[in-house]
């Protein structure tokens, strides 16, 4: 990725962090809890879970604790903000867990000194009870483009990151294909260029459209300009890449552990917002729309703004700072495997 976007994405995601944390976490769980019952869908080879453009960490822990703590977990996000709070969730998870196994073992003591004559018998039974060592959850400060250093990987996980790399989208998907181990799952939640055909994600859409038309001395839009825009080309071309990587493979090695799309699709869930004014605020300050804001000052955003509050209202109305807000917007799911090899390509 070009050192400038990341500077970009580094400081617009890190001076985000806490407030995407607060208000996007849990309004985006519902497409993490989707990626979840993909996963589970699989068996999954040994080896380690990755999870690139991985924010503040909230998805680690849960991934961690899906495995029983016996897969490592790695987080990766090019935000050093966003690293920050994993390390920090790690860290205090890694706490709770040691003092909860310091309180189990001083009970375990005080039992066993209350009944001396059953010593040797619970002695030997705590001994037999004691589980595998848990696997590490880690979060390092990385370019998620390439996971080579990382794998080969049982799965790959990734939610609302790689729609941020834009044209380097369809090398990076193929990439954490590769990185995948035979029989490993790779699970992609992303945004599309149009999530919605109404509703406050749309109308962004819209007035950015109405302000460059305006930039330039031109004509409005129509007003159905961003529900009618077509996709990006990389996102038409999304798995072209692994599948022509995919076909060169099979015809080479007539089967093989070749990477194989096993779903493609949209899936809409339901966010609740206290007004158009909070969400504007959410996505400009702590979400995906604070680069823009950096990039191009707040002049430029301050216009966008009064835009956007033109079409509930305008600033200061009701409609737009207190009445509640509902919309649906539509996220894609892409799934692949690694198949495990074979002649004649058993899965």
């Amino acid at each position: 990725m070009p050192k400038e976007r990341v500077e970009l994405l580094d400081r617009s995601w890190s001076e985000g962090a806490d407030l995407y944390l607060k208000e996007l976490a849990p309004r985006f769980d519902p497409w993490f809890q989707l990626a979840v019952n993909e996963l589970k869908a699989h068996e999954l080879p040994p080896g380690d879970v990755l999870v690139p453009c991985c924010g503040p960490g909230q998805e680690l822990l849960p991934l961690h604790a899906l495995h029983g703590g016996q897969r490592r977990v790695v987080g990766l996000d090019l935000s050093h903000g966003m690293i920050d709070l994993a390390r920090a969730a790690i860290a205090a998870a890694s706490s709770a867990s040691s003092a909860a196994a310091a309180s189990s073992a001083s009970s375990a003591a005080s039992s066993a000194a209350a009944a001396a004559s059953a010593a040797s018998a619970a002695s030997a039974s705590a001994a037999a009870q004691q589980p595998r060592a848990r696997e590490p959850v880690e979060a390092h400060v990385a370019d998620a483009t390439a996971l080579d250093a990382f794998g080969p990987a049982a799965a790959v996980v990734s939610v609302f990151g790689l729609q941020q790399m834009g044209a380097l989208a369809p090398a990076a998907l193929a990439n954490w294909g590769r990185c995948l181990a035979p029989g490993g799952v790779c699970v992609v939640v992303l945004w599309p260029s149009r999530v919605e055909d109404a509703g406050p994600w749309c109308a962004y859409d819209q007035v950015v459209l109405e302000k460059a038309a305006a930039d330039k001395g031109q004509p409005p839009p129509p007003p159905d300009a961003a529900a009618r825009a077509p996709l990006h080309e990389w996102e038409q071309r999304l798995t072209e890449q692994l599948r022509a990587e995919a076909a060169a493979e099979e015809a080479e090695a007539g089967g093989g552990c070749y990477v194989e799309v096993l779903a493609d699709r949209l899936q809409e869930f339901e966010m609740r917002w206290p007004s158009p004014e909070y969400f504007w605020r959410v996505m400009t300050e702590g979400g995906p729309w604070r680069a823009r804001r950096l990039a191009q000052g707040d002049a430029a955003m301050a216009d966008l703004a009064n835009r956007f509050a033109a079409k509930y209202g305008g600033m200061g109305s009701e409609r737009y700072g207190s009445v509640p807000l509902a919309h649906s917007p539509a996220a894609r799911l892409v799934v692949l495997r690694r198949r495990r090899g074979g002649r004649g390509g058993a899965a």
